[in-house]
Formats: structure tokens, C-alpha cells, sequence
């Protein structure tokens, strides 16, 4: 954080297990200080990490409720709410409870939120007027940038182009990894297969 205190977590979840489970995983990624919801207000917080297995919990008032603290949704595959509407309704992110290599990125997605609530402004000035044109603003094909020195590789930029094939504007996209993209259909080999020519540096 800008003040250099670490930054506040709430975590709103009703199962014992899942808070302990949390709570391991982000402290094995943060130096944060980390508190449970109890109803209580949200908005001293820097980011709310929010399960839906709250009783009666209806993710989408919680994620208004939070305002302009960022929301990160743990979300049961089996249960009422799809990561689309959850999205939809403004949370930052979403992180699959039941399936192991997800949940162990819990606190990387947490870090990336922080950083891009932190470091926002001066990301979308690096994306200077002569980097946009060579981006070719107007290509009528879909082009992104996003910033490798933040944490996770948020989105930085997009196109009109992008938002037209995509069907995310702006708002939406910025400050989110791209694999926000892959919905449930997605083949999971080319995906795995582009990531390990990006790691290499080869073309795919």
C-alpha cells in the first residue's frame, strides 16, 4: 500500500474449514492483516474475499455493499452462483473452491487485485498516446496490453475492435488477467500450449 502498512483483508465465509483454509492460503502469499466478517462494515478494508456458502448469501448485494473495495468470490461449482454473474456484478475476481490448482492462486489473484486498486493511475499512464497508435487504435481486429511489472498481468489496454469480439468493454476488462476469457467450453490443451510458448519466449 501507498502508506506502506500491509493491507486489510476481510474474509467473509461461514464454514470454520474454509476460513482456516483461506486464511493459510493467504498468509503463505501476503504479509496482510486478516479479519472475519461478522456483518460489520466493509468499506476500511482493502479487499473482501466473500464464499458463497454464507447462509442466505446473495453474492451480488455483498459485492454492491462493498463499494469501491474490491471483491474476490470463492464459488462451490455445485452452487447458486456462476463466475459470470458474479463478474457481472462487479467482483474483481473468482477463484474455484473445489478445484485444488485454482484455490492455490487464491493469493496471487488477491495480490493482483490490491496492486491494480494501487497502482491503477500510473499503470494506464505507462500506456502513453504513442503506444496506443502503434496499437492501432482503430485495427478492426482485437488488441490488448497488459502490464508483466503488476502482479498477475492485468489488462491495461483493449480496443474497440477487442470489445466488439468480446463483448467486454472497457470497464470490464481492464485490471483483469485475460484468462477471464476462458469460459467453461474452453479446450484447455491450446490454452496450455500458448502459456508454455509465452513462458519460453517461442512463438505458438
Amino acid at each position: 500500500m501507498s502508506d506502506e502498512r500491509s493491507p486489510r483483508l476481510l474474509v467473509a465465509v461461514h464454514e470454520d474449514d474454509l476460513f482456516d483454509r483461506v486464511e493459510r492460503r493467504l498468509r503463505s502469499t501476503l504479509d496482510a492483516d486478516i479479519a472475519r466478517w461478522n456483518a460489520g462494515v466493509v468499506d476500511s478494508f482493502d479487499c473482501v474475499v466473500v464464499a458463497d456458502d454464507l447462509p442466505d448469501a446473495d453474492l451480488g448485494a455483498v459485492v454492491a455493499a462493498a463499494g469501491d473495495v474490491p471483491v474476490v468470490a470463492l464459488l462451490r461449482p455445485d452452487g447458486d452462483h456462476s463466475a459470470e454473474s458474479v463478474l457481472a456484478a462487479g467482483a474483481a475476481d473468482v477463484v474455484l473452491v473445489t478445484e485444488t490448482n485454482l484455490f492455490e492462486r487464491l493469493g496471487r489473484r488477491v495480490a493482483s487485485v490490491l496492486a491494480w486498486r494501487e497502482d491503477r493511475a500510473a499503470a494506464e499512464r505507462r500506456v502513453t498516446e504513442d503506444l496506443k497508435e502503434r496499437a492501432m487504435d482503430e485495427a478492426p481486429v482485437g488488441i490488448t496490453i497488459a502490464d508483466a511489472s503488476l502482479p498477475d498481468d492485468p489488462l491495461v489496454y483493449v480496443n474497440d475492435a477487442f470489445e466488439s469480439l468480446t463483448g467486454y468493454d472497457e470497464s470490464e476488462a481492464l485490471g483483469r488477467n485475460c484468462r477471464y476469457l476462458q469460459g467453461p467450453g474452453t479446450d484447455a490443451e491450446p490454452v496450455a500450449e500458448l502459456r508454455r510458448a509465452v513462458d519460453a519466449e517461442e512463438s505458438a
